[in-house]
C-alpha cells in the first residue's frame, strides 16, 4: 500500500504483528508467512512489553494474539486494555487466539478491541488458517485505516475527549517555551480550544470576555506570548515543532496563523 494525496492503495502487504509465547506456534505460522507475498511479520515476540514497543514504532495494520501467554512475558488481556493506553495514529485489527472457549471472556476480549476470535481446540486450527483468514480480510482491514478512531478513544465521554484535547494543547504550548508563567498563555489555549470547537471570528472576544479584558490587551498579551518564543528557543527546534506560515515582515507567526495551526495539529488527536 502506497499514500497519494491521502488515498490509500493496497499494494503493499498486510503488516502483522505475532505475539504468542508458544515457539512452537510461533515458528508454523511464521514459516507459513513466508511462503505467501502479501502478509508480512512486523514482529514476533513472546513479550508484551516488545510488542507494545513495536505497536508504536511499526503501527502494524493487525495483530495476531494468543490470549494466555502462560509461557511468555505479560498478559494478553493486560496487552489489550494497554493497546488502549498508547498514542497510535489507528487501533489495529485484533485476531485473538485462545484456549479459552467461555461466553463471557470472549465478550470481554470483544469489548477490549478484538476482531475475531480463533479457538486453538478447534481440530482444524492451524497457522495456514490464521493466515489465509488475514489475508482474506486484507483489503478490508487495510481499506479501513483511514476510517478508523483509536480503540481507546471510542468510550470516552465528550467531555474526556475535551480535558485530552486540552492537554494536548497545553503539551504542544510547552513544547515551544510558552511557559505558564508566559502573560498570554491561558489566552491562547483558551482560543485554540474555541477554534477546535467551532472555528469562526470573535474568538479573541470570546476569550476577553472570559478574562474580563479588552479584546486588545487580550490580542497583545497573545502575540507577546508567540514573539517570546520566537525570541527565546532555538530556532531549530522551533521548526521541528510548528511548521506552518509566519508573518514575511516580522518572521513570526501571527495570532490567526498560529491558533490555526495548532488548533488543526491537535484536532488530528481525536474526534472532538
Amino acid at each position: 500500500m502506497t499514500e497519494n494525496h491521502g488515498v490509500i492503495t493496497l499494494d503493499r502487504p498486510l503488516t502483522v504483528l505475532l505475539l504468542e509465547d508458544n515457539p512452537n506456534e510461533r515458528k508454523a505460522i511464521s514459516d507459513y508467512v513466508e511462503t505467501v507475498n502479501d502478509v508480512e511479520l512486523v514482529c514476533e515476540t513472546d513479550s508484551m512489553e516488545e510488542a507494545l514497543a513495536h505497536i508504536e514504532k511499526d503501527c502494524p495494520d493487525a495483530i495476531i494474539l494468543d490470549i494466555e501467554l502462560h509461557k511468555g512475558s505479560g498478559s494478553g488481556l493486560v496487552f489489550l486494555k494497554k493497546l488502549r493506553e498508547i498514542r497510535i495514529p489507528i487501533f489495529p485489527y485484533v485476531l485473538i487466539t485462545t484456549h479459552c472457549t467461555g461466553s463471557v471472556s470472549y465478550d470481554m476480549f470483544r469489548e477490549l478491541g478484538a476482531e475475531v476470535i480463533m479457538a486453538k481446540i478447534q481440530k482444524d486450527y492451524c497457522a495456514e488458517m490464521v493466515i489465509e483468514f488475514l489475508r482474506i480480510m486484507k483489503s478490508k482491514i487495510q481499506c479501513s485505516v483511514n476510517n478508523r478512531i483509536p480503540f481507546k478513544f471510542l468510550s470516552e465521554s465528550p467531555e474526556q475527549i475535551k480535558t485530552r484535547i486540552a492537554e494536548n494543547v497545553i503539551s504542544e504550548i510547552n513544547r515551544i517555551g510558552i511557559k505558564p508563567k508566559v502573560l498570554g498563555r491561558a489566552y491562547l489555549i483558551d482560543a485554540i480550544m474555541l477554534f477546535i470547537e467551532k472555528p469562526r471570528g470573535g474568538i479573541s472576544s470570546v476569550v476577553a470576555s472570559k478574562y474580563g479584558k479588552s479584546v486588545k490587551s487580550v490580542e497583545a498579551a497573545m502575540q507577546s506570548a508567540i514573539n517570546t518564543a520566537w525570541n527565546t528557543m532555538c530556532i531549530d527546534d522551533l521548526l521541528n515543532h510548528y511548521t506552518a506560515g509566519v508573518c514575511s515582515k516580522t518572521g513570526v507567526p501571527t495570532i490567526t496563523e498560529f491558533i490555526r495551526y495548532y488548533a488543526d495539529k491537535v484536532s488530528k488527536d481525536g474526534e472532538l
